[in-house]
């Protein structure tokens, strides 16, 4: 039997996240105690808002969509696949800004309110780390039932539906179609999404005095929708993750570092396994 080093780095993964995710549950009665005494962020930041540029976002990334495979519809498929992605990225980065010039006259203390304060950019890692190990356990779990229940359901034929942009990075080799959607995938998308879904939603929700595990509940259901449905069981702990992480430190570089990190990890595992 062949054993890939994908295969190798997954094991080594999920023992240590196990670990790690037995002794969180130990140490804060299954969790119980973990957001206890745990204050919501002080903002004058209407309830609207967050939804406000959650819908124009999506709806300007729609848009792009369209223009770009307008721009390239004469070009061959590695052209739309190069302007699509550039696309998304140009518009995750125009509305990051917009978010964070909005976020700094909405959070008390501005922007160091609102999680991003330079000071604890680089004490966030290693928690980061932690805290993705701990959790990909249970995000890889959910997706070999998913893979199961699928198979048992549709037969041996059916494939999880992958992430459009790993995907790409399977159909096309040109290094700067690669670049675009690794840069893409791996920085700009995890940082704007969690400006904008842990930073602005699940903020705007805890300052409706809703206890943070509720807060973080229905963040990551709303974060989950905009995924495949078959990535829901999945995405739904990650995200939950990236939201206690965001609640438990009050930094949202914690998240941003684990979102990149976990990225990061499934176009490393995507590329060695081509």
């Amino acid at each position: 039997m062949n054993i890939s080093i994908s295969d190798i780095l997954t094991s080594l993964i999920i023992a240590s996240g196990l670990a790690i995710f037995v002794y969180w549950l130990l140490t804060t009665r299954l969790g119980r105690d973990s957001l206890v005494n745990i204050s919501p962020r002080r903002t004058n930041m209407a309830v609207q808002t967050p939804f406000v540029l959650i819908f124009l976002w999506y709806g300007f990334r729609l848009c792009t969509d369209a223009a770009m495979m307008h721009i390239a519809e004469k070009s061959n498929a590695g052209q739309i696949a190069f302007y699509s992605a550039a696309g998304q990225m140009i518009v995750s980065v125009i509305f990051a800004f917009l978010t964070l010039v909005f976020a700094a006259g909405a959070f008390a203390g501005r922007l160091k309110g609102f999680g991003l304060n330079p000071k604890r950019a680089v004490r966030d890692i290693l928690p980061a780390v932690a805290g993705l190990l701990a959790v990909w356990p249970i995000v890889f779990g959910a997706f070999m039932l998913v893979k199961i229940a699928g198979t048992t359901i549709y037969g041996s034929d059916f494939e999880i539906e992958s992430h459009e942009n790993p995907k790409m990075l399977g159909e096309y080799t040109s290094l700067h179609i690669r670049l675009t959607i690794v840069l893409s995938s791996v920085l700009v998308a995890p940082v704007f999404e969690e400006i904008l879904f842990r930073g602005t939603l699940q903020s705007m929700i805890r300052s409706l005095n809703i206890g943070p595990w509720t807060s973080i509940t229905i963040t990551s259901v709303l974060f989950a929708i905009l995924h495949p449905v078959q990535h829901w069981a999945a995405i739904i702990p990650l995200s939950m993750a990236l939201g206690y992480a965001y609640e438990k430190s009050g930094s949202l570089w914690r998240s941003i570092f684990m979102h990149i990190m976990f990225n990061g990890t499934s176009v490393a595992f995507t590329l060695l396994a081509m």
